[in-house]
């Protein structure tokens, strides 16, 4: 297994449940961190290979004229035509876990264990086998749905609807290593991300 020459924790949750909140506690601490978003993001770069791509199977109007993604047009064709979805993700799912073992492989073995934040880590198989071990940050759904219309301005309704298109959080759970509760301050999280790492470290 020369890939894991750390214990990779997989991190996962759903939308609004804190998972940045929770990675920067990490990060804090000096764990390495991956996001997948981010990777995603780079690879989605104005006339990036993916884009090509998705402008190949998707058509012109799935690119801005700065040959950026449509994300609203994109955002829009996947709730309308949800077989898109897969499409869309046949794409880049395959860049960003190619990038995602390239930055595991150049984790210094000082660190014991890095974090990989995948939103759709339980829907991806690929992502389930890279990874030792699974957290999930969950919270109450009305702390949920409160803190996405805070960040984004979407209404009630339109969250909910994310949140059921999501894997329902209690098969989520029930997936899970290890649960972190996020319905708290920024210093309660960072100390149960603290007592969190104590035992990740028992596991390295």
């Amino acid at each position: 297994m020369e890939l894991h020459r750390v214990l990779v924790v997989g991190l996962t949750g759903g939308i609004g449940c804190g998972k940045s909140s929770v990675c920067t506690a990490f990060s804090r601490l000096g764990i390495p961190i991956i996001d997948t978003d981010e990777i995603a993001h780079q690879l989605s770069h104005p006339n990036s290979y993916a884009n090509s791509i998705v402008a190949k199977e998707f058509g012109d109007q799935s690119l801005l004229p700065d040959g950026s993604l449509n994300r609203s047009w994109l955002r829009q064709l996947i709730f309308n035509v949800p077989e898109k979805k897969t499409q869309l993700e046949a794409i880049f799912h395959p860049l960003i876990l190619q990038e995602t073992k390239e930055q595991i492989r150049k984790i210094s073995p000082l660190h014991s264990y890095c974090i990989v934040a995948v939103p759709l880590l339980f829907e991806t198989t690929a992502f389930q086998h890279l990874v030792d071990y699974t957290l999930v940050i969950d919270c109450d759904e009305d702390k949920q749905i409160d803190r996405v219309m805070q960040r984004s301005q979407l209404s009630r309704n339109d969250v909910q609807n994310i949140i059921s298109a999501q894997m329902p959080r209690n098969q989520r759970n029930a997936l899970a290593d290890q649960i972190i509760m996020n319905n708290d301050t920024l210093a309660k999280i960072a100390e149960k991300v603290s007592q969190m790492h104590s035992l990740l470290l028992e596991k390295t």
